[in-house]
């Protein structure tokens, strides 16, 4: 987990520094935003880091940004930073959107599963025979 995050981060910021390759920004976020889904974050919590990076860019860099006027490249930083975060809640939604797939799944093959001791225990013919009269 921890490799995949530094990785990712590493990327992240090459990323928004140079040319925002939105492939490779997808690539690289997806495994970091798929532990966040995982751990049953909310939507908030689960992309909110890449946020944070705009609050420590000001930090570290505010003093200088304003003595030497790049406001207008510190836009450009944020116009970035919020692309980023619109791939990490696109890469979450997927990610919770195929959880929920996989719950239906299980949840549908229980089901089955139940089903068929059901009419072991009751030695009844499945519903459908009924309807067509015996064997098909």
């Amino acid at each position: 987990v921890g490799q995949f995050i530094r990785h990712g981060t590493e990327v992240l910021l090459d990323e928004v520094h140079g040319e925002f390759d939105r492939d490779a920004v997808r690539e690289c976020m997806d495994p970091i935003v798929r532990i966040r889904a995982v751990q049953d974050f909310s939507p908030s919590e689960a992309v909110g880091f890449v946020f944070l990076l705009k609050n420590a860019v000001r930090q570290e860099a505010g003093a200088e940004i304003e003595a030497e006027g790049l406001l207008a490249e510190l836009l450009e930083f944020e116009l970035r930073v919020d692309a980023l975060a619109g791939c990490a809640f696109d890469a979450y939604a997927k990610c919770r959107e195929q959880i929920y797939e996989i719950r239906i799944r299980e949840i549908k093959n229980r089901s089955a599963v139940l089903m068929r001791r059901m009419n072991v225990l009751t030695d009844e013919p499945p519903a459908d025979e009924d309807v067509q009269g015996g064997e098909a």
